[in-house]
């Protein structure tokens, strides 16, 4: 800096700090240029990011289409009876039509409450019986007579009812209101102060000891009258469920067991939460319940004999309960008494059944959920038939479908050859380049956003990895299929051509129809050929095994797949990483990195040779001042 901090004191009429920014100019320049390389290097590798996440999507998701059997070699399967059998056919079904029984379903495990409904201990609140409710307590039911004698709540006392003769009590319907949808139907309530030396005498009768710090309640069990005490934290509700029948470990047994305290039953479980807790054991048993029908099911999800629902009650609560839920076994539209009665510590289970089905004349025995596929063509059994009716399906080719997916292929393959074609010809705007961060400082954002996007322009123009990629991706498309043995062996033969040099494909869908006439394969194995011949033990080996093996004798697809779009991604990877972090160790990453590196160093070296000229211009500022003093001194005094 100059005298006291400030220049020009000398009267030399230097402008020092013009001086200084002309003697740092030639380095500031320098310094520009560098980082206009850096950020033109930044540039590149967000573009090559770009292109390798659009490879990637056509690799994984697009090209995987255009491989599939379903896809190129579609078929399209019709049933005589859709209320019998339904159909799909997959590329690998052959068109011809198939003779079809259906013998048996294949059905569920399933439980379902029967008719009569779930059965309470409770009492119920009202009776229903020809549409109109009457009070259950007021009614009466005579089984010596077999007569309901039903009143409504307005009745007197005196008053004699409507008569319902010769019925089974169960003719009149019970309803039991708001505790329908309980888990179970005793009378609990919390012990009282007064209950204390009840409860102690009871527990030690059954060999229970009486803790004086903990809950009691008090149960009546409705349909005895008399009345037990519990412990809060005891197991009321208790049942272990699977669904294979087989015979549960310890962790099993732990994960799969439902427990409910009965503090949880005086905290009002329901049967809705049972449901719901059945699910949650993570088994492929299930449950539900219907509260307006009054109706709990439980079913395995799979069906077959393998598949079972299993309950084991654990207490004579939950015994009480699932007899209670008054379950049959539903399938095929009727539900059958189970064969086994609810006890405590026995297992109750039931399975479902395998289906049958006779196709050609050969009987599959093993179908399951009412699905099978034979020979390309998947039936899903709906009702049996008769012997003498048996379900015609027939098989055909699904021209439409192969040629949309053609047309698919040739839409997607366009749409990123073009847009890497374009990058690769579009050439550089002039002199446009980055701008420095002086230049922008003296422009408008609306200028800076312009000029960048001129900027950008022309980043890949000739680029190596593209060049090839796209010359990869012609021959991959234009060199015959020498393993298809037929004259539909390459792109043109089917109606696949290039419209241009750029290599822009169009199709001629009257050549595809006559193709797909002559030869319904052809598609597919001009497609989807991949030299099935790998039979390499080692499996990691298999991507470089296929990427060797001979290009000529691969499909169009798997060409694309494995060759072409592999070989671009690899180089792009390698060349610019998969991220905009330059610290990925890519070729175009570690260049950003040097040109950082420089750039702070020659920074550094900027600032140490403006301070060096600062103080250069302070000594000659001094100097001067000195040679005034001097003059002032000797001359000073003189006219």
């Amino acid at each position: 800096m100059g005298v006291n901090g400030l220049y020009g004191l000398s009267g030399s009429g230097l402008d020092i700090e013009s001086m200084v920014k002309a003697g740092m100019l030639s380095r500031q320049n320098q310094y520009d240029k560098m980082y206009k390389k850096e950020v033109k290097n930044e540039w590149l590798k967000q573009g090559f990011n770009e292109i390798y996440t659009s490879l990637n999507t056509f690799k994984y998701t697009t090209l995987s289409d255009y491989k599939m059997q379903s896809n190129m070699s579609a078929m399209n399967a019709e049933s005589s009876d859709t209320s019998a059998v339904k159909v799909t056919a997959n590329g690998a079904a052959v068109a011809m039509t198939h003779n079809v029984e259906v013998e048996e379903l294949s059905t569920n495990a399933y439980l379902l409450t029967k008719d009569d409904g779930i059965k309470h201990n409770g009492k119920p609140t009202t009776l229903s019986y020809g549409g109109v409710n009457y009070s259950a307590e007021k009614s009466s039911y005579d089984e010596a007579t077999k007569t309901w004698t039903l009143k409504k709540s307005s009745d007197a006392d005196g008053a004699e009812g409507v008569k319902v003769s010769g019925v089974e009590k169960d003719a009149v319907k019970e309803n039991y209101g708001i505790t329908l949808d309980k888990v179970v139907f005793f009378s609990i309530e919390e012990a009282k102060e007064s209950d204390k030396e009840d409860i102690r005498t009871r527990l030690s009768g059954l060999g229970d000891e009486f803790d004086e710090n903990a809950q009691y309640y008090k149960i009546v069990d409705q349909e005895g009258g008399g009345y037990r005490y519990a412990r809060s934290d005891w197991g009321a509700i208790v049942f272990s469920v699977n669904d294979s029948g087989d015979e549960l470990t310890s962790d099993e047994l732990k994960k799969q067991t439902v427990k409910y305290t009965y503090e949880d039953i005086a905290n009002g479980k329901t049967l809705n939460d049972l449901a719901a807790d059945i699910k949650n054991l993570n088994t492929n048993v299930q449950a539900s319940y219907d509260a307006t029908n009054g109706a709990f099911s439980i079913y395995n999800s799979e069906s077959g004999t393998e598949a079972k629902i299993a309950v084991t009650a654990k207490s004579a609560e939950s015994a009480t309960l699932f007899n209670n839920l008054n379950l049959g076994l539903s399938e095929n539209g009727t539900i059958a008494p189970t064969a086994e009665h609810f006890d405590v510590d026995a297992t109750t289970t039931v399975a479902g059944k395998e289906g049958k089905i006779k196709i050609d004349g050969r009987t599959y025995t093993d179908v399951k959920d009412n699905r099978i596929t034979v020979s390309g063509v998947t039936y899903t059994l709906l009702n049996k038939t008769e012997s003498s009716k048996p379900v015609t399906v027939s098989v055909s080719q699904d021209t439409d479908k192969i040629i949309e997916n053609v047309k698919k292929f040739v839409e997607d393959y366009n749409k990123i050859l073009d847009d890497l074609t374009k990058k690769y010809n579009t050439k550089p705007s002039g002199d446009y380049e980055p701008l420095s961060k002086t230049q922008e400082a003296s422009m408008t954002q609306e200028q800076i956003d312009k000029w960048t996007e001129k900027a950008k322009e022309g980043l890949f123009y000739h680029n190596d990895i593209l060049r090839t990629l796209i010359s990869d991706m012609r021959d991959a498309i234009m060199t015959p299929v020498q393993s298809v043995h037929s004259e539909y062996n390459s792109a043109s033969a089917i109606g696949i051509t290039s419209t241009n040099n750029q290599g822009h494909l169009q199709l001629d869908v009257d050549k595809l129809k006559k193709a797909l006439a002559a030869d319904p394969d052809c598609v597919y194995e001009l497609f989807a050929s991949d030299q099935d011949t790998y039979t390499d033990a080692k499996r990691n080996d298999r991507y470089e095994y296929m990427a060797k093996d001979d290009f000529n004798n691969r499909g169009i697809a798997n060409r694309l797949y494995f060759n072409a779009i592999t070989d671009g991604i690899k180089k792009v990877e390698d060349f610019a990483g998969v991220l905009p972090d330059s610290n990925d160790q890519s070729s175009l990453g570690l260049l950003i990195t040097q040109l950082k590196d420089r750039m702070t160093d020659f920074k550094k070296m900027m600032d140490d040779y403006q301070t060096q000229l600062y103080k250069r211009y302070d000594a000659l500022e001094t100097m001067i001042a000195s040679l005034n003093s001097q003059y002032n001194t000797l001359f000073g005094g003189q006219q």
